[in-house]
């Protein structure tokens, strides 16, 4: 906190320029009370009603007013906090701890706060400020497609299509062009056409010598291995990594008939259905993460599963597309761990660049998008020019958490999105970091990416009362409920914050986190 202590005029500057356009509103009347003047609307009318038929009928009683929440102020928190949680004691295993903003005192702790918890999606607010660290909030992905050799009068490539991926999480994505699944790959043809290339003489190879390939696979647990939330990262992407299966009823006796939409001719997926009368279909994986597709087919099933190898994938739907547009190969579909070549102005043959990092952040924290976080997270060592995965990214994560001022004791990244269970951050390492970023020149941008309450994302539909005064991350897995980011009291009172529920009932440990945060907006100094 010294450090935080030494630099108190310009966290002030960046917390008043940030929450200055929010307007500072009373404590809202409670929702009964509400009711009751809708209540009390229809009372009336009624009771009109009957007078005009029979002066004998009595006007109904008014309702009585819910009083209005008791004030609080900072002196009360630690005692409003300890006597929710007492009351609350089942709800699960809460860790809690509270500072002011403005002066960095810690107001609150229980004896849980310096413990690891599973932080859920709680754990996007720290990709995100690893994010903005190390790239910057004007960062965009670059995606080149290249050719080697040259091209002949008759219109034959004499070499290969490559493509150097930087891991970019928009790529060919749905959650940024409402449009069909393969709409970069779509475009990329034209550009291909437009060089006057008809066949080519070799492949199509994707460059992944900026990544580990080995080292991509994430520590989820294993139920979450076909749900539609749990997309694995890659260097190349497509429609979220999202694969769409079709497997229709063969010859009887034959194998399934297996479609990919969009199309992907030649991926190779392990078919062991039967048409007919048999077990039960089922999708299963292999400790290598392949998909298996087993048991009899009698009808057309549609699946949507995270791809098994996305690269491969993506790069599988390009390649179906070129051949429809009349585009052939002479060679193969390969993952390279070589560098192949260069962009050039002579090479390049297309490009993608993404959105701001700024845009994307906000997409992923307001919604809390997992593919966007994993993207992420792992392609910030190819970026930076490392080899990109989660090995590197944690030495990365932790180097940028020790120069931040957060003790680290205890804390482990598993993912960047929060589905691993493996990962562990305490409440105060949470207070910590956000607490350094108001200091950081991406302030404004890290506070706008988060949901704000009773108006936008995960925080949309809840503390309505208090619009915009919460500003935080939401996160939910099995057994985990977490909320952590900033309350705003008044223009020049704000609170950092950090609740994690493990054990947690969800609607137990969601309305304590409630109540706590609308226990620090009505606080006054």
């Amino acid at each position: 906190m010294k450090n935080i202590l030494k630099t108190t005029l310009l966290v002030l500057c960046a917390v008043l320029c940030c929450f200055a356009t929010l307007p500072v509103q009373a404590a809202p009347t409670a929702k009964k009370k509400a009711t009751a003047s809708s209540t009390e609307k229809k009372s009336k009318s009624k009771t009109t009603s009957s007078r005009k038929s029979s002066t004998k009928k009595k006007a109904k009683k008014e309702a009585t007013p819910t009083p209005a929440p008791t004030p609080v102020t900072e002196a009360d928190i630690p005692t409003a906090i300890e006597r929710i949680l007492r009351d609350n004691r089942n709800a699960g295993i809460f860790g809690v701890e509270v500072a002011r903003l403005e002066n960095g005192k810690v107001l609150y702790q229980n004896n849980n706060a310096n413990r690891g918890f599973i932080p859920a999606s709680v754990r996007k607010v720290m990709t995100t400020c690893l994010a903005l660290d190390q790239l910057g909030p004007d960062f965009r992905y670059q995606t080149y497609l290249m050719k080697t050799g040259s091209v002949s009068s008759d219109g034959t490539l004499n070499g290969d299509l490559v493509i150097l991926p930087q891991g970019d999480p928009t790529f060919s994505s749905l959650l940024f062009r409402k449009t069909a699944p393969d709409w970069v790959y779509r475009d990329w043809v034209d550009k291909v056409k437009q060089q006057g290339i008809r066949h080519i003489k070799g492949g199509l190879k994707i460059d992944c010598s900026d990544w580990d390939m080995g080292g991509l696979k994430p520590d989820w647990p294993s139920r979450m291995l076909n749900d539609t939330y749990a997309n694995f990262p890659s260097p190349l992407t497509v429609k979220e990594n999202l694969m769409e299966v079709v497997v229709k009823p063969g010859a009887p006796g034959q194998p399934g008939i297996v479609e990919f939409r969009p199309d992907a001719q030649g991926y190779p997926i392990i078919n062991k259905t039967v048409t007919g009368k048999g077990s039960a279909f089922k999708v299963k994986r292999g400790t290598d993460n392949r998909i298996q597709l087993m048991g009899n087919v009698n009808s057309v099933k549609a699946l949507t599963l995270p791809s098994d190898n996305p690269s491969l994938y993506a790069a599988a739907v390009f390649r179906s597309l070129l051949k429809k547009s009349g585009i052939d190969f002479d060679g193969t579909l390969t993952i390279e761990r070589r560098r192949i070549c260069t962009p050039s102005r002579e090479n390049v043959v297309a490009y993608y660049q993404s959105p701001a990092l700024s845009d994307i952040l906000t997409v992923m924290n307001k919604h809390s998008e997992n593919h966007l976080a994993e993207q992420i997270y792992v392609s910030i060592g190819a970026v930076k020019g490392g080899k990109a995965g989660y090995a590197t990214s944690r030495v990365i994560e932790r180097n940028f958490l020790k120069r931040a001022g957060v003790d680290i004791t205890g804390f482990y990244g598993a993912d960047g999105c929060g589905l691993s269970e493996a990962n562990r951050v305490s409440p105060h390492q949470l207070v910590q970091l956000l607490t350094y970023m108001v200091s950081q020149p991406s302030f404004s941008v890290f506070y706008n990416t988060l949901p704000k309450s009773g108006i936008d994302g995960t925080l949309k539909s809840r503390m309505q009362g208090y619009p915009g005064r919460i500003i935080a991350k939401t996160g939910t897995i099995n057994g985990v409920v977490t909320l952590s980011g900033y309350v705003q009291a008044s223009e020049k009172q704000t609170y950092v914050f950090a609740i994690l529920v493990n054990k947690a009932s969800r609607s137990g440990a969601r309305a304590v986190e409630d109540r706590i945060c609308e226990t620090l907006v009505r606080a006054t100094p």
